[in-house]
């Protein structure tokens, strides 16, 4: 898989947290490297476990974040 690419397509979903869900798990696959950590990091968040939050529904979205 190309860098920053993804093996499934957001237009297959109509639900968020499912995609981002599966886009993680098939990118966890692909790069060892792929943690939320490093999510965080590449996303400017400030929390490490906020993308995990938000796939789990225990976050939200923001136009901010």
């Amino acid at each position: 898989m190309a860098k920053g690419t993804s093996p499934i397509s957001i237009f297959q979903y109509s639900d968020y947290r499912r995609f981002l869900s599966d886009w993680y798990r098939a990118m966890k696959r692909s790069r060892a490297s792929v943690s939320f950590r490093s999510f965080a990091q590449r996303a400017g968040l400030r929390s490490i476990n906020f993308f995990k939050l938000v796939m789990e529904g225990e976050r939200n979205l923001t136009e901010e974040s």
